[in-house]
């Protein structure tokens, strides 16, 4: 079995054996291995003795790059903690994924990683209304693909067919953060079809659509936030995630200017929106409150 001290490079360069899987061991965790297998996939796995019996344990944490070395030595840190203590890692995992539900996986990916998206207010929209609201009691042990095309069959069957298309990668991306940190052993959700095509529209709002639209949103059942969101929508043209997410610092109040982040295009470039309607940064201190 070789050892070495596990590096990003050499986790990201590493090549698979011909038929044969090979495990790398670090040399800085004691236990922590790089599981190659024949077909490419890395996985990391903290080993260890198991208390009372004394055999040896693979313990799964998460497949290489969804989990970095960086997660996957401070969780076999962890490990090594509770073993020392009497505690046993694999047996606590699946204590844990009989009792957790699809719920309290969803809560966690939203509070540990999609809050840092610029969408992430939609996407909890998106999940706690068409996943936690139909599965949510579902333990993660029993959680099944099955149970995933149950919540996109019901918003397509409510007419929604790019909502489904949504709710589809939004589950995707929860199902390949949860395997890569460990917490699901298998991604369920790989393969999974959109339910509906997407069809480019070319429909837009006509200038007199715009003018009724802005005129009734002052009366409309929503909240002043959501109001001010729609208002800038039709202001920028710019869609709706990209709106709710807009920080102070991408404004350039002097030249009007918003500049939209590159993370947040799909091209990649950076967006430059001009926004007449906001005054400069001198008129705002200059103004009375």
């Amino acid at each position: 079995m070789p050892k070495a001290e596990l590096t990003d490079r050499f986790c990201q360069t590493v090549k698979p054996a011909v038929g044969k899987q090979v495990d790398h061991f670090d040399t800085l965790v004691a236990g922590l291995c790089l599981r190659i297998s024949p077909g490419g996939t890395k996985t990391f796995f903290q080993v260890y003795t198991k208390p009372g019996d004394g055999k040896r344990a693979w313990l799964k944490l998460g497949r290489y790059p969804e989990m970095t070395l960086a997660a996957a030595r401070k969780r076999a840190r962890e490990a090594r903690g509770e073993i020392g203590e009497g505690a046993d890692p694999i047996a606590e995992k699946k204590a844990l994924a009989a009792s957790q539900t699809v719920a309290d996986l969803v809560e966690n990916y939203l509070a540990r990683h999609a809050a840092t998206k610029r969408s992430s207010d939609e996407i909890a929209r998106r999940l706690r209304k068409n996943v936690v609201a139909l599965i949510g009691t579902v333990k993660l042990a029993d959680f099944h693909r099955r149970d995933i095309t149950r919540c996109v069959d019901d918003v397509k069957d409510r007419g929604a067919g790019i909502e489904a298309n949504h709710v589809l990668k939004d589950v995707k991306a929860m199902v390949r953060w949860a395997r890569g940190r460990g917490d699901l052993d298998a991604n369920i959700a790989e393969g999974m079809r959109m339910p509906t095509e997407a069809v480019e529209r070319e429909r837009v709002l006509t200038a007199d659509e715009i003018r009724t639209m802005w005129k009734a949103l002052p009366d409309a059942n929503m909240r002043e936030s959501t109001r001010r969101v729609v208002r800038l929508c039709l202001i920028t043209a710019q869609r709706v995630g990209e709106v709710a997410g807009m920080t102070v610092e991408e404004i350039d109040f002097d030249r009007a200017l918003w500049a939209l982040p590159a993370p947040g295009r799909r091209t990649g470039a950076t967006i430059r929106c001009p926004c007449p309607r906001w005054p400069s940064r001198s008129s705002r201190r200059s103004s009375p409150t």
